[in-house]
């Protein structure tokens, strides 16, 4: 903590303050201090699953499939922006501690959480984990050096807005939140939550069928070349052809005026 350069990292040559304390103030929230969170792997598993998984399977993970829809749709958030993942099925205790902390409320210092999370990414050795928080990186750089970026540099743009499928709100996860579908399982749907199952279905196929036609599109592309490529080959082939039948009758007249 004494050293002049604690809690500061150099971006392109830059010093930035990086800390806690900077987070929360990024994020609005008190820096004041939070009691240390003690709670049971068990309690945790039971409160994210609704009772459906009691104890947590030991060297195991929670399967997301379990979770409620709550806390499935915390998962899905989870596993794209504050824990980067690629295996959203599953739920790791770290992860499972972070979205009950969230789904019930409990006060805890999220910016010593960011500030612990980032400096683990550092010191791994894995090349292609994805960044945790990296729009919240950028801004903590952007209000210390607003002229950091290159020349030439824009902002990149972000992908599609993180979707939250409609399966989440089926009887496979227990209904502890109010969604489309959210009256009792045997209650017929009313008329707005039928349209708006339907618009998100239609919106799910708009977007399905923006990528087959971009894909046909590819293929079409592939399609052109491969024949303009093929028809290049015949020509060449005709071409050769058609040079060898002529020298053979060069060669036929030389010999019949030579027997002459």
């Amino acid at each position: 903590p004494l050293d002049k350069e604690f809690q500061k990292v150099f971006v392109r040559g830059k010093c930035v303050e990086f800390s806690p304390s900077v987070i929360n103030k990024v994020l609005g929230n008190s820096d004041e201090p939070h009691p240390d969170f003690e709670v049971s792997d068990n309690v945790v598993c039971k409160t994210i699953t609704a009772n459906k998984v009691k104890t947590w399977p030991k060297k195991e993970k929670v399967p997301a499939v379990k979770l409620t829809q709550k806390y499935a749709i915390l998962n899905r958030i989870a596993s794209v922006n504050w824990v980067p993942t690629t295996h959203s099925s599953d739920i790791a205790t770290s992860l499972g501690k972070l979205i009950y902390k969230i789904g019930t409320g409990t006060k805890f210092n999220a910016g010593q959480y960011i500030f612990n999370q980032v400096v683990q990414h550092a010191k791994t050795s894995i090349t292609k984990q994805p960044i945790a928080f990296p729009t919240l990186l950028c801004d903590i750089i952007f209000s210390q050096h607003p002229s950091i970026r290159h020349e030439g540099e824009s902002a990149k743009k972000r992908a599609s807005p993180l979707a939250v499928h409609q399966k989440l709100y089926n009887k496979q996860h227990a209904p502890d939140i109010v969604g489309p579908s959210n009256a009792a399982a045997d209650t017929p749907m009313t008329r707005k939550e039928m349209i708006a199952v339907l618009e998100a279905n239609c919106k799910d196929l708009d977007e399905k069928k923006l990528q087959f036609e971009r894909m046909i599109h590819a293929l079409r592309v592939e399609e052109t070349t491969a024949q303009a490529a093929g028809a290049d080959v015949d020509d060449a082939s005709a071409e050769e052809e058609e040079a060898d039948s002529k020298a053979e009758e060069e060669g036929s007249d030389s010999s019949e005026s030579t027997s002459v």
